[in-house]
């Protein structure tokens, strides 16, 4: 299953402002977000190894959610200016990377992960949301886990409930009660994260619990029936979106090569001169080297062969010479920086199966076929 990896920006970009101090160049300009964020994306790509990358944005101005509630994010402090100045360095530093960023006017990065993750879950990629902020707890499923780059820590459905306390279906329900100050999220004023969390183990729900109001505790019923419209406001504003109208293919986000000069021209004009040293690995190639073993991932790859009408090949075997030789596997290319070899000794297939699965490219009189002595590969497995 290829790997399909979204990173929430806004946390990890506060995060990384917070996390490292003092850190600017010569002439005092700050460079803490930016050399954060940067050594985080650096470790999930070399880490993760995702096929496809996404960096959701927040947009500037008002959002949806301020058409729910005027008063949404009114009492959050202005971003500091030492860290708007770095917004515009990420922003080229993920450029030179290759990676596609997405921000969108009046949709919040949340709901932007949120329907990315959902769309391309059901694609079959296996989702991994990077991120710090647990109101995306709320989305994890079968096909989606998040990983907190802060406690180095991958959650699926069971790590969520062990984690936070409560199923993934039922945060939303929780940080509802609990409320988010940040955020001027009003929830139940008097409920806190112990209250919230013990209300939906025993209700299992906000649906439930007010349909049960005569058995709560007197403190707890006279709090949610005094603050009933603050709950439901709250709980439409921490319900994350996974349907938004936008559109976007997984070629979008398919990691490409990155812009190598650009990238260590940024990388000395911020002074980071331990990020020079390691350029060579931060470079982003659209490589894919892989063994293939399955039924499904070789018919993928002689239907790509079949489509571009040419292909480099390799048979593998156990001697040089045809005569008693044994295939091993076989290599196939079609373009630079891609190649499979397919195992035949240890693959799904039995090795009659698996040359019946070769013979559609190699009696293919309209493929053209390149290789060093393909000769005696031909020798080979005809002796096969």
């Amino acid at each position: 299953m290829e790997k399909f990896v979204i990173l929430d920006a806004s946390s990890l970009i506060y995060r990384s402002f917070y996390a490292i101090k003092n850190l600017s160049t010569k002439n005092g300009f700050p460079t803490n977000a930016i050399y954060g964020f940067l050594t985080t994306l650096r470790k999930i790509i070399k880490e993760i190894k995702p096929e496809y990358i996404c960096i959701a944005m927040d947009p500037e101005g008002k959002t949806l959610r301020h058409e729910t509630y005027e008063r949404y994010k009114a009492e959050r402090k202005p971003m500091p200016p030492e860290l708007q100045a770095q917004i515009p360095w990420i922003k080229r530093v993920i450029s030179a990377h290759g990676i596609k960023m997405v921000e969108i006017p009046g949709y919040e990065a949340d709901d932007i992960i949120g329907t990315l993750a959902e769309k391309f879950s059901k694609e079959g990629f296996e989702i991994i949301i990077v991120t710090t902020d647990k109101d995306l707890f709320q989305i994890v499923k079968n096909g989606i886990k998040i990983y907190n780059p802060a406690k180095d820590l991958y959650l699926d459905e069971k790590g969520v409930e062990e984690f936070f306390g409560v199923s993934p279906s039922q945060v939303v329900d929780v940080l509802s009660l609990w409320g988010d100050s940040t955020d001027n999220v009003p929830g139940v004023p008097g409920i806190g994260e112990k209250g919230a969390k013990k209300l939906i183990k025993e209700f299992h729900s906000i649906e439930n619990l007010l349909s049960n109001l005569d058995k709560l505790d007197e403190k707890y019923k006279e709090l949610i029936k005094a603050n009933l419209e603050s709950l439901l406001i709250s709980r439409e504003l921490l319900k994350i979106r996974t349907d938004l109208d936008i559109e976007f293919k997984p070629s979008d986000f398919k990691i490409k090569e990155g812009d190598i000069n650009e990238i260590r021209k940024i990388f000395e004009e911020l002074e980071f001169k331990n990020l020079l040293k390691e350029l060579p690995s931060l470079e982003i190639m659209d490589k894919d080297y892989r063994i293939v073993k399955k039924r499904d991932e070789i018919s993928k790859i002689l239907s790509e062969i079949k489509a571009k009408k040419r292909v480099s090949i390799k048979v593998i075997s156990s001697s040089k010479f045809p005569v008693g030789a044994e295939i091993d596997g076989v290599s196939f290319s079609t373009e630079p920086n891609r190649a499979y070899y397919f195992s035949i000794m240890d693959g799904e297939m039995d090795k009659s199966e698996a040359l019946e699965f070769l013979k559609e490219v190699f009696e293919d009189e309209s493929i053209s076929k390149m290789g060093h002595n393909l000769k005696l590969d031909y020798l080979i497995l005809k002796s096969n």
